[in-house]
């Protein structure tokens, strides 16, 4: 056998050890220890609402920095470990933060989807505020662009966007001729 496979080898049976090791500590540690679950502050603001002092805290941030955005941006202060870092968001940046605490102020939850992400046809729905089957549907009639990976749909986020944007505007146009159709109504 040559040498540079014996350390290859032995590092699996090293590598197996420790696996079976680590799993007989997991057992005993399930077995020993209670489940402790998370407080509702542990989770992500995407899978719950805020709290209350979060809210009041998002609120209080977003009046503060509201008033330090500017055209040129938002400066703010941070300290860290006693010393103050000094920062310089560029103006799109600083009004996403705004956003995001103004979303959280009022008690929202807050997702952040990548432009060119892959999402579920649940995520899809959800971003749509519809009920996944319908999302389907619009899927089976081609109204949404999307591939499949194996067995299950995924829908880029651009395009989901896209058909968002398009939705609405096809509603404000339809709301809009509503309001006319029915200032004609009353004219007559």
């Amino acid at each position: 056998m040559p040498e540079d496979k014996e350390p290859s080898g032995l590092f699996t049976v090293i590598s197996f050890v420790s696996l079976i090791a680590f799993e007989k500590q997991m057992a005993y540690m399930a077995m020993t220890q209670p489940l402790r679950r998370m407080t509702m502050s542990e989770q992500a603001l995407s899978e719950r609402p805020p709290t209350e002092t979060e809210v009041r805290q998002a609120s209080e941030a977003a009046r503060a920095l509201a008033t330090a955005l500017t055209p040129e941006g938002l400066p703010f202060s941070v300290n860290k470990n006693g010393d103050r870092i000094e920062v310089d968001l560029p103006p799109a940046l600083g009004q996403l933060v705004l956003d995001v605490l103004t979303h959280v102020g009022r008690g929202e939850m807050v997702t952040f989807v990548p432009y060119g992400a892959e999402l579920t046809t649940k995520e899809a729905a959800d971003l749509l505020n519809v009920s996944r089957p319908f999302l389907v549907s619009l899927l089976n009639e081609g109204r949404i662009a999307h591939h499949k990976v194996g067995s299950h749909r995924r829908i880029r986020a651009c395009d989901l966007l896209d058909f968002r944007a398009q939705r609405d505007a096809e509603r404000s146009a339809a709301m809009r001729d509503l309001q006319r159709l029915g200032q004609e109504f009353e004219k007559d």
